[in-house]
């Protein structure tokens, strides 16, 4: 449903990769014309990005889930850069580099994991276009980067066509409504024939 809807037919008329990481779960679809050809699926997603920097830093797991949206992996921050968490009115100073190196180990990890599922013991990424959607990690600026420079491949951020819902996390459900709509549309039209 998910590639049916966001990706143009001519895209899908080669095979594609996409990755769907959400916040408890990711999943990695090969994709070609309007089916599926393989689906893997993996408990790591954005969600354990926050449980590692609240065990990590010694935070609440609701400051680490308030940092986690405040992380940026595309700068090389310095010992005195920080991020700040409010807390009961107080400014709590966060050490940019520490939030950032623990982001980043768990995003290799996680293309450690994307990269079982594409491809086979020491086998070479193939040569076909990867895209990632969900709101597991794709609102955590440079994290893209991260997964595409661990797979050494570029990864396209994917989000639906509708300006007023083009959100990562938007993308399986409006797939899946697309899909839903679509069908109902040709059942009716069967009936319709039927009947007369």
């Amino acid at each position: 449903c998910e590639s049916v809807y966001l990706l143009p037919e001519e895209r899908r008329e080669d095979s594609a990769i996409i990755i769907d990481c959400g916040y408890i779960a990711t999943s990695v679809a090969l994709v070609k014309g309007d089916g599926l050809v393989n689906l893997k699926s993996f408990a790591v997603g954005g969600g354990h990005i926050s449980a590692d920097l609240m065990e990590c830093l010694h935070i609440s797991f609701s400051d680490a889930e308030q940092l986690r949206k405040q992380i940026v992996l595309s700068v090389v921050p310095s010992e005195k850069d920080d991020y700040e968490l409010s807390r009961d009115g107080k400014v709590i100073p966060i050490g940019m580099k520490d939030a950032n190196e623990i982001t980043s180990a768990r995003l290799e990890m996680l293309g450690e994991l994307i990269k079982k599922c594409i491809t086979k013991d020491n086998e070479e990424m193939p040569n076909i276009p990867i895209y990632l959607t969900g709101g597991g990690i794709s609102y955590i600026k440079g994290a893209k980067d991260v997964i595409s420079n661990y797979l050494k491949t570029n990864i396209v951020l994917l989000v639906p066509k509708d300006v007023h819902l083009a959100k990562p996390h938007h993308s399986s459900l409006l797939g899946l409504c697309d899909m839903a709509l679509s069908h109902e549309d040709e059942t009716e039209a069967g009936l319709f024939k039927k009947l007369f």
